[in-house]
């Protein structure tokens, strides 16, 4: 399987692709992975879903989303963390449509093979593909510090055998102390 996510045309997505999220506002993490997916889970530990709500500028023109915690399964730092359309490259395909996660340690090995590459490209400091992109204030207990964690946020479509799209949301520590905060969820976007 190629894990190395190719560029699709981007004059061939119309509307602007960030209105999918309009449609698919909710995912619901069935994954996890790394030290700062701490930050999508509940008070039991549990994976949250992560809801989006469209912002309008005053012209009634779509510039970004908010992320919503009345549901109660974000820890509140999200509280008011808004997300901008970035980039402008659409992800292309990862290669063979991956079986439907169901929590296995091959699952985990799949999963975490086919999207590797995107999830190190989604870390690092500049890259091109169109995503939601803010900012997460976070407290370490450990160092005692504020930190500030860049959030990007990804669609991959028709990834999961079905034509099932799989969203990603990933967490990069960008000032503060350490790296042990880098992590994120994955799941598939829901209405």
């Amino acid at each position: 399987m190629n894990a190395t996510p190719i560029h699709a045309d981007p004059a061939a997505i119309d509307p602007p692709w960030y209105e999918y999220w309009i449609a698919h506002p909710r995912i619901k993490f069935e994954r996890s992975f790394g030290d700062g997916a701490t930050n999508l889970e509940d008070e039991n530990g549990d994976p949250s879903v992560f809801e989006l709500v469209p912002r309008l500028d005053e012209k009634n023109r779509l510039v970004g989303y908010a992320v919503d915690v009345s549901n109660k399964t974000l820890p509140l730092g999200w509280a008011g963390v808004t997300l901008a359309p970035r980039g402008k490259y659409p992800l292309g395909t990862i290669g063979a449509p991956l079986d439907p996660y169901d929590g296995s340690p091959e699952a985990d090995q799949a999963y975490e093979t086919a999207f590797s590459y995107l999830v190190s490209q989604l870390h690092a400091r500049d890259n091109d593909y169109q995503r939601l992109e803010g900012f997460f204030p976070v407290f370490d207990d450990t160092t005692g510090t504020l930190n500030i964690d860049r959030v990007r946020i990804v669609n991959v479509p028709r990834v999961i055998a079905g034509n099932v799209d799989h969203s990603f949301v990933v967490l990069t520590l960008i000032d503060g102390i350490g790296k042990h905060q880098n992590g994120g969820g994955s799941g598939p976007p829901e209405p």
